[in-house]
């Protein structure tokens, strides 16, 4: 590595040749179409927010005014809403191709930092596990990541006034990544650059101008914050302030960990300043979310310990993973890498060595493999080879690491049941428009529904602004306005969920109201869900 702190300390290191424009973005092709190929087997769904933010993106088009909230990750939902107006297919693609070139860009700045292994990059974070499996889909996530990569390009390329808009949209999407764009100011002011710090807060101040238009109240965005913090403040489970930390070799694989401490090693050993731009993200994300779920004190809301949050810093940490290797190559001798390697390992050994079920460890299941990566990484890094052989090793070790962890997603029992469920009531709504003889009619297209299920309209093939009569929420304020001839669609999952919207009702509440009266149900297979139409017939 040979940044401008360390230059002369790496002076005598030849840089190669990098790859051409031309043969860079035909592998960035390359691994983008394979990412959409994945897509294609892994069918099912990591989490149902990401049809929810589909629907999200398509329902922009009927109430531009529904991406905005405090949880509502407006920057995310307007960079996709044209996108989505393909459909869910084509929105995979785009994904994939956004996570394609985040890894072109992180080429980019390994070739700006001059590293002499920059390649190794498309495996290091291209099959990087938790990144390969979510690439294609719809979370915010994937898109912070490009996007927090590309400032940094700008950064290396001194264009600040990108830089900074570039961040201050990261904090428009996320706002807790508002620390990220705060510390840049910071660090703009102490350049003098003024117009790039004045403008790290660009899309705050158009969030509020928004806010103030659309309520009277220039703080809104704050307020209604603060509101939905309350809110939801025990309403996702913290899982403990080590939680990420047991968890991050599931997340970036224990072959990246391992290399991560390879370079904050190496830079104790050799005295080398480290490139603070791509750790302190990594560290300030990382610690944030740990704080998050600690246990032992309220800071925010709980995020319920969702890996898919530091996807965000993915790429900075397969960064420093490739820049461990140039610092490697000037680390006489190697063995005292071991100093810092060691405690580690053994770390591994005794907290990440469980099965999991990409939440949380399951305690009672051993899963060795991570020891063992890590086993190699640590033995392949000692050994005296050459730097170049070494390289070409670890990327088919990551290789067997991105498929020791990456797993495909089926449809669940759940959501074939829903599957079901929308298309009995479209075929109901088809029933009212041309009833034969015998056929009832139960609803019609001007039913208005209550639904809490996003993947009904997924499967129903209706975002809510395409309805007659727009859907509610499934919550009594929005039930009590529903007409004789409206529909409640309650389901186990999401329909009593008090913590999260404190009017949702039990099953009994309609099953008891007589004025609602049971239609249609279904239960899924494995007999853990189930959801229930209740029609309304008396005022």
């Amino acid at each position: 590595m040979a940044t401008k702190e360390n230059q002369k300390t790496n002076i005598n290191i030849q840089i190669d040749n990098y790859l051409s424009n031309t043969t860079l973005l035909i592998l960035t092709f390359v691994l983008s179409l394979v990412y959409f190929g994945f897509s294609r087997f892994s069918d099912g769904f990591y989490m149902h927010d990401e049809i929810a933010n589909f629907n999200g993106m398509q329902n922009f088009w009927g109430n531009p005014m529904s991406i905005l909230g405090a949880n509502s990750k407006t920057g995310y939902k307007l960079f996709f809403v044209l996108p989505a107006l393909g459909g869910y297919s084509v929105l995979q693609l785009f994904n994939s191709f956004l996570a394609g070139f985040t890894v072109f860009f992180s080429y980019k700045i390994l070739q700006q930092l001059k590293s002499k292994y920059s390649l190794i990059i498309f495996f290091l974070l291209g099959i990087q596990p938790l990144w390969f499996m979510l690439s294609f889909r719809s979370y915010a996530e994937i898109l912070v990541a490009f996007l927090l990569v590309l400032a940094t390009f700008q950064h290396f390329n001194k264009k600040y006034v990108f830089a900074a808009l570039i961040l201050s949209y990261v904090a428009f999407t996320r706002q807790e990544l508002h620390v990220l764009s705060g510390l840049y100011f910071i660090y703009l002011v102490a350049k003098k650059q003024w117009l790039p710090a004045v403008l790290t807060g660009t899309f705050t101040v158009i969030n509020f101008i928004i806010g103030f238009v659309q309520t009277g109240d220039f703080l809104h965005v704050v307020n209604e914050i603060k509101t939905y913090s309350e809110q939801l403040k025990d309403a996702y489970p913290r899982q403990g302030f080590d939680h990420y930390f047991l968890m991050s070799s599931v997340i970036f694989g224990s072959l990246n960990v391992v290399l991560f401490f390879n370079y904050l090693g190496s830079l104790i050993l050799q005295k080398i300043k480290p490139v603070w731009i791509l750790l302190i993200p990594v560290l300030v994300v990382f610690l944030l979310n740990c704080a998050f779920n600690a246990q032992f004190m309220e800071f925010s809301i709980g995020n319920g310990g969702n890996l898919r949050y530091l996807l965000t810093i993915s790429p900075f940490l397969a960064i420093i993973g490739v820049l461990s290797f140039d610092n490697l190559a000037l680390l006489k001798p190697r063995w005292k890498i071991g100093l810092f390697l060691i405690p580690l390992i053994i770390l591994i050994a005794v907290y990440q060595t469980y099965d999991h079920n990409f939440i949380k460890l399951n305690e009672e299941i051993r899963n060795w493999s991570s020891l063992i990566f890590a086993l190699l990484t640590f033995g392949l890094i000692l050994i005296p080879i050459p730097i170049k052989r070494l390289v070409l090793i670890i990327s088919l070790l990551a290789i067997a690491v991105g498929f020791s962890i990456i797993d495909t997603r089926k449809i669940e029992p759940e959501e074939k049941t829903v599957k079901k469920a929308a298309k009995w009531f479209n075929d109901q709504v088809k029933i009212s428009k041309n009833p034969q003889p015998g056929q009832q009619v139960l609803i019609t297209e001007n039913s208005r529904l209550a639904v809490s299920h996003t993947l009904f309209y997924f499967y129903a093939g209706k975002n809510e602004a395409e309805f007659k009569n727009r859907p509610v929420s499934l919550v009594k304020e929005a039930t009590d306005t529903l007409k004789v001839g409206d529909l409640v669609v309650w389901d186990s999952h999401y329909g009593n969920r008090p913590k999260l919207r404190p009017g949702s009702q039990p099953y009994e509440f309609y099953e008891n109201d007589p004025k609602f009266q049971k239609i249609q149900y279904y239960q899924s297979s494995d007999r853990r869900f189930t959801i229930v139409f209740f029609l309304k017939v008396k005022d």
